[in-house]
């Protein structure tokens, strides 16, 4: 029967690291991998801290709420107070849009489009038509110059 890791003999300290990189959403395997523990590890320490990731995620929501709804208070205040460059208002115009969309359930318009690319046979037959053209084009400009230089 393989053995089971539980992560018992995990440093305190690393230990703690794990929790807080779980509670920032950090991936389990890059968390092993800066740590330079197994996956098992981590994933063991997840299980048995699960309301500790939780709780400490729940704290960041908070703490990531009230900066966020500081900001937009500040913001406010100075738009209401002060003038504002073009170069400033732009991009507090377009955040502020795109917030309220995201938090209104409402997806902002995008544009998209499709660039279909020529297959190598279509490529070939373009340079070739190309080619053609410019032999055209050359041929008239010479014979443009003829004309100019029998005059």
């Amino acid at each position: 029967m393989p053995k089971r890791h539980n992560g018992k003999h995990c440093p305190l300290a690393v230990r703690q690291r794990i929790v807080n990189a779980l509670a920032n959403g950090d991936s389990k395997r890059a968390i092993a991998r800066g740590l330079g523990v197994s996956n098992n590890t981590v994933t063991a320490i997840a299980e048995q801290e699960w309301q500790q990731v939780d709780a400490r995620k729940q704290r960041i929501v908070a703490q990531c709420e009230r900066n966020a709804t500081l900001a937009a208070d500040q913001l406010a205040e100075r738009l209401e107070t002060e003038k504002l460059s073009a170069n400033q208002l732009v991009p507090v115009f377009g955040v502020s849009v795109d917030k309220m969309l995201a938090l209104t359930g409402q997806l902002p318009l995008v544009q998209i489009a499709n660039v279909i690319m020529p297959t190598p046979e279509e490529r070939a037959q373009r340079e070739a038509i190309d080619q053609k053209l410019d032999e055209i084009t050359r041929r008239l400009r010479d014979a443009a110059q003829t004309r100019e230089d029998s005059r």
